[in-house]
């Protein structure tokens, strides 16, 4: 039996704020942040509130929030890098975002968009 501690997300979230600023390069690692928290924040309140079409692959996310993740995930990122890029950082972060992942997203969705950001811009795909 897995034990709940008091103010877990809270420590995922600062420990998901703090990781891209090691790792990745400041304008990457600010547009993880930024999905992260508009992002994700964004999803949360409109699917609670506005959500009742559900995601067949996750059924505790709605398709609502999803859509809510993507528009603010874009916008976000386009105050950080160019808009190809910010769509892709939006999308991404999106999906992992949805996905009924075991592990909180406050870690999975910043490093999984610095990491793809960060190879699209590596390799000059982008």
């Amino acid at each position: 039996m897995r034990e709940k501690f008091p103010g877990k997300g809270a420590v995922y979230y600062v420990i998901g704020m703090i990781l891209p600023l090691l790792f990745f390069e400041e304008s990457i690692a600010f547009t993880c942040i930024l999905i992260t928290c508009l992002g994700d924040a964004g999803s949360t309140l409109v699917g609670k509130n506005f959500g009742t079409h559900r995601i067949p692959y996750n059924t505790r996310k709605t398709i609502e929030g999803s859509l809510a993740c993507l528009v603010l995930s874009i916008s976000a990122a386009a105050t950080q890098v160019p808009p190809e890029l910010a769509v892709i950082a939006g999308t991404t972060g999106t999906l992992v975002e949805s996905l009924p992942l075991r592990v909180d997203d406050n870690l999975t969705i910043p490093l999984i968009v610095g990491i793809t950001l960060t190879a699209l811009t590596g390799l000059g795909l982008v």
